[in-house]
């Protein structure tokens, strides 16, 4: 289990350098939100001073349908894993369709861009990483 959570928490640290290097400003913004909510949340969620995520979702085989990210902030940064092929992500507001294979991560506006996931064969997990809006107007 330590193992596991030691490459959560590496695949989030790897989120959170993306989202500097893309969106510097907005992460910051996000590691002070966290900062204000105090221990007994940071001791759920963060294990790292610099945690900018407050959802941390695990999909296992789950098939999204065209949607936008309602109550997230702008950014959510994901990850597939698992052993599975094919399973293009989608952004339908601009027509494209972008191969999503084992340990590719992207970021998205989510709230922005409706998107979506193409069938796939195998098994997928998708780890996403966001921040609800509610948390960060709360903190």
């Amino acid at each position: 289990m330590n193992e596991l959570i030691a490459s959560i928490n590496n695949i989030s640290r790897l989120k959170r350098l993306l989202l500097g290097a893309i969106d510097p400003t907005h992460r910051d913004e996000m590691k002070k939100a966290i900062k204000k909510l105090g221990p007994t949340f940071n001791q759920l969620w963060c294990h790292s001073k610099d945690e900018c995520f407050s959802l941390r979702a695990c999909l296992i085989n789950l098939l999204t349908e065209p949607h936008i990210d309602d109550g997230d902030l702008d950014w959510a940064m994901l990850t597939a894993l698992g052993q599975f092929e094919e399973g293009e992500f989608c952004i339908a507001d601009i027509g494209r369709r972008f191969s999503y294979g084992r340990g590719s991560v992207a970021g998205i506006l989510g709230r922005l861009f409706i998107h979506f996931t193409r069938k796939w064969s195998g098994s997928r997990i998708c780890l996403v990483s966001t921040m609800h809006e509610a948390v960060f107007r709360h903190a």
